[in-house]
């Protein structure tokens, strides 16, 4: 279904509304010479609606680009994709229009009714910078986006090491935007070393499931392995002292991972060498997840 509709009054404003209740059903604004709109989303269903917008005519189906939809009221960041289920209130975003025509799209569908109303201005909206920002963390939680994962608490006896591996496949089709790396280790006497590894010979198993910090999320892309044994992972890149009673050591120096990359780390003795006393160690990640352009 779609439904396309133009109007032009002497406030330059245009509007449409219509009803989405199936896969790829859509509603559509033409709204030429427009440079903002309010769309307001309201209904009981299940899916996900697209906003996209054309610097062509409708008519010619010209190249669709994306609109990025900020929430009236709290701010964000802005995605052009908002998920829906039974229970999500009435929303209002606004977007930048430019261009020619704006798109309401159903691009994944399981029941019920999406209500859209779309209305455009010629006149800018200020609404971005009104209310609280949110961080690109803070969104990607909000998104179902962003995730965690770690060893747990893991007794590595003396000769041993811990070490872990996180790989991007490259068909995964996200960036990962790693924020913090954090390690323990309740050692009373001698610090350990925390080394860091670019590049690294994925471990061969241990596989462990991230966690998605929104409950009801995605699956991530990411595969993260953990293994103890006394093989390290070689020559590190970088060392630093991993603090002892327990204290955390954190990293929090934005990595970005693209598909097909690796990265590792390994706890281990002083000089890269395995534990002369058994300890309780642990690691633990915490990124969000981007389509990859």
């Amino acid at each position: 279904m779609e439904i396309v509709m133009s109007l032009f009054s002497s406030s330059p404003t245009w509007q449409n509304s219509g009803s989405i209740s199936a896969l790829n059903g859509t509603v559509t604004l033409n709204a030429p010479g427009s440079a903002s709109a309010v769309i307001g989303v309201s209904g009981t269903f299940i899916g996900k609606l697209k906003v996209v917008g054309s610097g062509d005519t409708i008519e010619s189906n010209g190249v669709q680009g994306g609109r990025l939809l900020f929430r009236s009221g709290v701010g964000s960041t802005g995605s052009n994709e908002t998920i829906r289920d039974n229970n999500s209130p009435d929303t209002e975003f606004r977007i930048v229009t430019g261009g020619r025509s704006i798109t309401v799209e159903m691009i994944e569908y399981t029941s019920g009714t999406a209500e859209v109303k779309i209305t455009a201005s010629a006149t800018s909206s200020t609404v971005f910078i009104n209310g609280p920002v949110h961080s690109s963390m803070e969104e990607a939680v909000r998104n179902g986006r962003a995730f965690s994962v770690g060893t747990g608490s893991q007794s590595v006896g003396s000769g041993n090491i811990i070490k872990s591996t996180f790989f991007n496949p490259p068909t995964s089709g996200v960036n990962a935007f790693v924020t913090l790396r954090q390690f323990t280790n309740n050692s009373t006497s001698t610090p350990q070393q925390v080394n860091f590894y670019v590049s690294p010979t994925e471990l061969a198993s241990g596989d462990v499931t991230p966690n998605n910090l929104k409950t009801g999320g995605v699956t991530s892309a990411i595969r993260f392995r953990t293994l103890t044994n006394a093989t390290s992972l070689g020559t590190p890149t970088l060392s630093q002292v991993l603090p002892i009673n327990g204290i955390e050591k954190s990293i929090e120096v934005l990595r970005m991972v693209q598909p097909g990359e690796i990265f590792g780390y390994q706890l281990s003795g002083v000089g890269n060498g395995s534990l002369l006393n058994t300890l309780q160690m642990s690691m633990t990640f915490i990124w969000y997840e981007e389509a990859a352009n």
